[in-house]
């Protein structure tokens, strides 16, 4: 139970929840970010959880896939 707790909580798992409610504010506010900014931010986040995965990937497989 805890194992699935502490995956709720993980920065990967919050920056892909945060990121889309962030930005749906943004758009509500009266003066929001231009679309290329947004689009910088978007990419930036997407590069960071591909990275994050592929080193856990990496940390899997020296464990042996524990």
């Amino acid at each position: 139970m805890l194992n699935k707790l502490k995956s709720f909580i993980s920065k990967k798992f919050l920056v892909a929840v945060l990121t889309p409610i962030l930005l749906y504010l943004n758009a509500q506010m009266s003066n929001p970010l231009d679309p290329e900014a947004v689009k910088n931010i978007v990419l930036v986040v997407v590069a960071y959880l591909l990275g994050q995965s592929a080193v856990d990937v990496a940390a899997t497989i020296k464990n042996g896939g524990k």
